[in-house]
């Protein structure tokens, strides 16, 4: 879930974004992992989900090691990649992103997608 003020917007990079709202500071955390604002999905279930649905986690879902699919369900699952990110991950398996710079109010928010999911051109290890 996020930690910091945000807002959803046209993007630069690929359709909408997420945008500080807020000056976040270098090391602030900007999300964590929160089972209540994460849920995860077996590829049994999301087989069980008609095919639009399945169109959608493909897109905002990301896949972890074991197959699972983790969908937010606040602005995160909006974050674009980037090859020079500003968010990244405080350790392997943390579940904490932090700012790895001062993100300034107005700035898009980016990860690099490789970090956790593989592919830096979708959510999902398999596009």
């Amino acid at each position: 879930m996020l930690l910091v003020k945000t807002y959803v917007a046209a993007s630069k990079i690929d359709g909408i974004g997420v945008f500080a709202a807020q000056l976040i500071p270098r090391n602030h955390p900007v999300w964590v992992e929160h089972s209540i604002f994460n849920i995860v999905l077996t590829p049994e279930q999301v087989n069980t989900l008609p095919p639009i649905s399945q169109d959608y986690i493909d897109k905002y879902a990301w896949t972890d090691d074991v197959g699972a699919q983790h969908i937010g369900v606040d602005a995160d699952k909006y974050i674009n990649h980037s090859d020079d990110p500003n968010c990244g991950w405080i350790a392997a398996g943390a579940g904490i992103s932090v700012a790895l710079r001062d993100i300034e109010v107005g700035e898009e928010i980016t990860e690099d997608y490789r970090t956790y999911c593989g592919n830096p051109s979708a959510g999902s290890f398999d596009d």
